[in-house]
C-alpha cells in the first residue's frame, strides 16, 4: 500500500495546488477535507490508484467530494447534538 500511496503523492500535490484557492475560500482543510476526498475520488485497482477523465473533471469531482464529505460531517454532528444538554441555569 505504501508504494501505491507514494506514487500518487505528486498527483495529490498538483490537484491540491489547483483547488487550493477554492479550499481556502470555503474554509476546507488539507488533512480533514481535501486528502480524504482526493483518495475517495481516485479509482483503485490491484496496480494502484489512478484518475479517470479529463483533469478539469477530476478537479471538479474532488471538490464535489470535499463538499459532500463536509455535509456528511455536519449532518452527523447535528444529529448527535442535544440542545437540552446545553442549557444554562
Amino acid at each position: 500500500m505504501r508504494s501505491h500511496v507514494r506514487a500518487i503523492v505528486p498527483l495529490a500535490l498538483d490537484v491540491h495546488d489547483a483547488v487550493f484557492e477554492d479550499l481556502e475560500e470555503e474554509g476546507f482543510t488539507f488533512d480533514f477535507d481535501f486528502a480524504p476526498a482526493f483518495m475517495e475520488t481516485l479509482l483503485w485497482s490491484e496496480d494502484g490508484a489512478y484518475r479517470e477523465g479529463e483533469p478539469e473533471e477530476f478537479l471538479e469531482d474532488v471538490m464535489m467530494a470535499v463538499r459532500r464529505r463536509r455535509q456528511d460531517v455536519v449532518a452527523r454532528n447535528t444529529s448527535s447534538f442535544n440542545p437540552a444538554s446545553c442549557q444554562v441555569d
